[in-house]
């Protein structure tokens, strides 16, 4: 199956580091994608499943590592082969504190402002970041919400992005922990 190569492709999924002390290729982290079948976009939430070393969408569990994938299926510079996106390479940036990141790989209906602290989407949400509820400490908290959801000027205003500051805090409540 031939992957559409087109210009819009550059702009319908984002994930972008908007400042932070060291160049964004510092912070790449390779491995596979663990399910071929997944919907991994630039952008998407994603952990290392520690009995396969791949990427999985969303959190594997409350204490995994949270990741925004910067190579999808269709990006070019990711694949090593159009007719077989699965044999590329998959980077991704680990969220760290201290770096801002953009992502467009947001639950859309959640209510968010500066501050809101931010979790992994579950069920029909994997692989989205989303608004923390109101009790977070049973969720691993992933970042803290520095501009709300707005246009990116960079794909003049076509795709919308959620900016926030990398903060990976694990559960702490013990329900969550044992997971």
């Amino acid at each position: 199956m031939a992957t559409a190569i087109s210009y819009a492709q550059n702009f319908d999924h984002l994930c972008v580091v908007v400042s932070g002390s060291v160049q964004n290729y510092e912070l790449q982290f390779v491995a596979d994608l663990a399910n071929a079948a997944d919907a991994a976009v630039r952008g998407s939430l994603v952990t290392i499943d520690p009995t396969t070393n791949k990427f999985v969408l969303g959190m594997v569990n409350e204490h995994s590592k949270p990741m925004l994938l910067v190579h999808a299926a269709g990006d070019l510079d990711a694949n090593g082969e159009i007719t077989d996106p699965f044999r590329g390479s998959w980077t991704a940036y680990p969220l760290h504190g201290g770096y801002e990141y953009a992502t467009s790989e947001f639950v859309a209906d959640a209510d968010y402002v500066a501050g809101t602290p931010l979790a992994g989407g579950a069920t029909d949400d994997v692989g989205y970041v989303t608004a923390a509820a109101a009790n977070y400490s049973d969720k691993a908290v992933i970042g803290i919400v520095s501009v709300p959801p707005a246009a990116d000027p960079v794909s003049n205003g076509q795709t919308m992005v959620i900016r926030f500051w990398g903060d990976f805090t694990p559960a702490v409540v013990l329900t969550a922990l044992a997971s």
